[in-house]
Order: structure tokens, then C-alpha cells, then sequence
């Protein structure tokens, strides 16, 4: 009976077709759960390898409906085909290897140099000045794993301003919650030297300064007086 199972095991798995032995591969990884990245290339697109790296510096590291959503609103005509590149890395994830589009991120994507068509112009007096049409490759590679390879990346950066103030709260919530240190004594006020009352000798009251100015008064009146008398008394005797 083993012998014969065996047979007829082996005649299972030689009328399976390579195409369904790779089915059955890609099915027993997208059950696993592992990270397989998957790759799309555009090969001599006819623009200059940094107008492409200024779009793909945008995409790196995001999510795929993110990527999506910045290049469809991107006003250079390099998002066009980078777009282009980035459907395909998510058609050729989905239909082969079995993964799903809104769990897949940008794991990478770079644009490298391609070769570059010499021009002539002509110019005066028999010169020629040269126009070089360049082109680029462009590599997307998008993966299935981004909850722990941008975790740490989204904690030491934060992109947003909402992040930012995040962050700024949770740090003064842990300076609040600390305990507070203990303050020093309060010194108690120095008291202020008494002020010290002038002898009752040295004021004067208000009613002695009007007697003495009206004797003052008096005796200069009186003075005058007599002086008068004696002018008069001797121009009688004149």
C-alpha cells in the first residue's frame, strides 16, 4: 500500500505544471508573511536623470497611495512616468507575488544615467554648437513591510507639525508628572531700623516762627523810627 501511494503521489506532482508549482510558491510566501520587495525599471526615458531624481526624492519611503496621490499632483511632466513605474510595481505585486496594494510602500527608487544623443546646431562663421539629449532609467522597488522599517524613521523625524507638537506635549507632561524639587527656606525679612524721633527741643511749633517774625517786624519799625528822629533833630539845629 505504500508503494503504491508513493506512485501515485509522484504521478501528482509530475502532472503539475511549472507555472502551477510557482502559483503554489507564491501562495505558501504571501502566507508567511515575509518581506519580498518587487521591482518595476523604465529604461531610456528622454529626460535628464536629475529632473527624475527630484520626483522620485518625493515617493521614497511612502506608503503607495501616498506616492500616488503626490505624484498625480505634481507639476513636473517627470511624475508622469514615474507614475507609470510605480503601477507597475504594484501590478507585478499584486498578480505576482499575491500581495495587496494598500500594504505595500516604496521601498526604494532611484533613477540612474542613461546614454546621451549628441546634436549639432550650427552657428556663425562655420561653428557648431552641441545639444546633448539626455536620458535616464528609473527603478521603483515597493515591499510589503512597512510597519517596521518606518517605525523607527517616523520617531526620530517627525515630517508634520502635528508630529512636532506631539512630541513638544509628551515632553512637558513628563517634566509635569516628575517630582517637584525641594525648595530652600524662605528668609525671613529683615526687619527695618526703627526711625529715630527728633528731640522735642529741636522742633518748633508752627505758632513760635509767626511770634518771632512779627518782634522781628517790630524792632526794625522801631529802628527806623529813631533814625528819623535825629535826622529831623539836626536839621533843626542847621
Amino acid at each position: 500500500m505504500t508503494a503504491e501511494n508513493s506512485t501515485e503521489e509522484k504521478a501528482a506532482t509530475a502532472a503539475t505544471t511549472p507555472e502551477e508549482k510557482k502559483k503554489a510558491a507564491r501562495a505558501e510566501q504571501s502566507a508567511s508573511g515575509e518581506s519580498r520587495p518587487v521591482r518595476a525599471v523604465a529604461k531610456y526615458l528622454r529626460f535628464s536623470a536629475q529632473k527624475g531624481r527630484l520626483v522620485v526624492d518625493q515617493i521614497r519611503g511612502k506608503k503607495v497611495l501616498e506616492a500616488a496621490t503626490a505624484l498625480a499632483f505634481s507639476d513636473r511632466n517627470a511624475a508622469r512616468e514615474v507614475m507609470k513605474v510605480l503601477k507597475s510595481a504594484v501590478a507585478n505585486a499584486e498578480n505576482n507575488h499575491g500581495l495587496r496594494a494598500d500594504e505595500l510602500y516604496v521601498s526604494a527608487a532611484f533613477v540612474d544615467e542613461g546614454p546621451t544623443f549628441k546634436r549639432w546646431k550650427p552657428r556663425a562663421r562655420g561653428r557648431v554648437d552641441r545639444i546633448n539629449k539626455r536620458t535616464c532609467h528609473i527603478t521603483v522597488i515597493v515591499d510589503n513591510d512597512p510597519a517596521e522599517l518606518l517605525a523607527g524613521r517616523t520617531n526620530k523625524t517627525p515630517n508634520s507639525r502635528a508630529d512636532r507638537v506631539a512630541g513638544s506635549k509628551a515632553a512637558a507632561t513628563k517634566t509635569e508628572t516628575k517630582a517637584p524639587a525641594k525648595k530652600a527656606a524662605a528668609k525671613a525679612p529683615a526687619k527695618k531700623p526703627a526711625a529715630t524721633k527728633k528731640p522735642a527741643a529741636e522742633t518748633k511749633p508752627k505758632d513760635a516762627d509767626v511770634d518771632t517774625t512779627a518782634t522781628e517786624d517790630a524792632a526794625v519799625t522801631e529802628a527806623t523810627a529813631i533814625e528819623t528822629a535825629a535826622d529831623d533833630a539836626a536839621k533843626g539845629d542847621a
